[in-house]
């Protein structure tokens, strides 16, 4: 299967394979699917903009998150996110946003690509095994929860 994004090609998906672009959702429901995992994705970094500027950091810090988000952001949107792209979203040093970029990295959630066009930037992408997570994971949190058997004693 071959999935491209400008100048990404990506053959032999598999777990560790860099996303660049989704294929043609092949059925309503896929579509569905995925413009409802699109809302999810814009509202949770929406209310990550919100707690930024509400809460001192690093109360509401989990960076890692959030570059998760800004990847799959990218991709739903026929997008690619650029480390600059992330490093002024979380407002954090280079150094800083390239150590957790490396730990997603090495969970194999995310992958770096040089642009071919211009080798000073560097692509963050999703893989199969990210997105997959993501799109499994990001609905729970939007849910309605199953109401609480005992409520909270004061």
């Amino acid at each position: 299967m071959l999935i491209s994004h400008g100048q990404f090609d990506l053959h032999d998906l598999d777990a560790k394979s860099l996303l660049g672009s989704l294929p043609q959702a092949r059925r309503d429901s896929e579509l569905a699917e995925r413009n409802l995992l699109r809302g999810f994705t814009r509202h949770a970094l929406k209310l990550h903009a919100e707690f930024t500027r509400e809460f001192p950091r690093p109360i509401f810090g989990n960076a890692n998150w959030v570059i998760l988000l800004a990847c799959l952001d990218a991709l739903l949107n026929g997008r690619i996110q650029c480390v600059k792209q992330i490093r002024a979203m979380l407002d954090e040093s280079s150094t800083a946003v390239l150590r957790r970029i490396e730990a997603l990295e090495k969970c194999g959630m995310i992958g770096r690509r040089r642009d071919p066009d211009d080798g000073r930037r560097t692509h963050v992408l999703l893989t199969v095994a990210g997105y997959r997570t993501m799109a499994e994971h990001l609905p729970r949190l939007f849910s309605n929860p199953a109401p609480d058997p005992e409520p909270a004693r004061h």
